[in-house]
């Protein structure tokens, strides 16, 4: 199975603008395999972040199938707007399953900051991380 599985999957915002034929995706097939790298370009206004936005499952699709065996993240260009909480920890705490226990929370979170190269900033203030710091740990919730 394909890591996303897009079959002419279509997206109008409202009615008003479906009853326009005006849609914000209109009738994508796309198949991207596991590992692969593709790169989504075109103008601007033409859908690339809708496009993932129906990825990472936040816009349901007005029509068509989309199927992703994993829960895909999006990390935004600035960081500052999808950080959260006061400390690195906790924010990347946020992305976890709930049903793992107090532990198994923190041997992830310390593995997530460790990939990105926050070993140690469990407890730091988000507020004090660099501008780069600040993308890391978004990756690092991401993961």
């Amino acid at each position: 199975m394909a890591f996303v599985d897009f079959r002419n999957v279509w997206l109008a915002y409202n009615d008003e603008l479906l009853a326009k034929g005006q849609f914000a995706v209109e009738d994508i097939s796309l198949q991207v395999e596991q590992g692969e790298f593709i790169a989504i370009v075109g103008r601007s206004g033409c859908g690339k972040s809708t496009l993932l936005r129906l990825i990472a499952g936040l816009l349901e699709p007005g029509g068509g199938r989309l199927q992703t065996p994993l829960k895909p993240a999006l990390v935004f260009q600035n960081p500052d707007h999808q950080l959260l909480l006061p400390s690195c920890g906790s924010d990347v705490e946020l992305s976890l399953p709930p049903q793992l226990s107090r532990s198994e929370r923190l041997q992830a979170v310390e593995q997530a900051l460790e990939q990105v190269g926050l070993a140690g900033f469990r407890q730091r203030p988000i507020h004090s991380l660099s501008g780069g710091q600040k993308q890391r740990l978004a990756i690092a919730g991401a993961l």
